[in-house]
């Protein structure tokens, strides 16, 4: 969090997970997607890509198959 004054800077950050085994599945991600978050899922791929002011907290969950 970078504090400006009365707000907060505009931060941009972006994330990738690969998952090389096909004993993990996706189940969701925390926030969902939305205005300036966008989620993409793919079979072996998660990835997020987020504009943000203040805190972001994240949370991707994986089921063991």
């Amino acid at each position: 969090m970078r504090k400006f004054l009365d707000g907060y800077y505009p931060m941009h950050v972006s994330m990738e997970v690969i998952v090389k085994t096909k004993k993990l599945r996706f189940v969701d991600i925390t926030p969902s997607k939305q205005n300036g978050f966008k989620v993409k899922v793919e079979p072996q791929l998660v990835s997020f890509d987020a504009w943000f002011e203040g805190r972001l907290n994240t949370l991707l969950r994986f089921r063991a198959i």
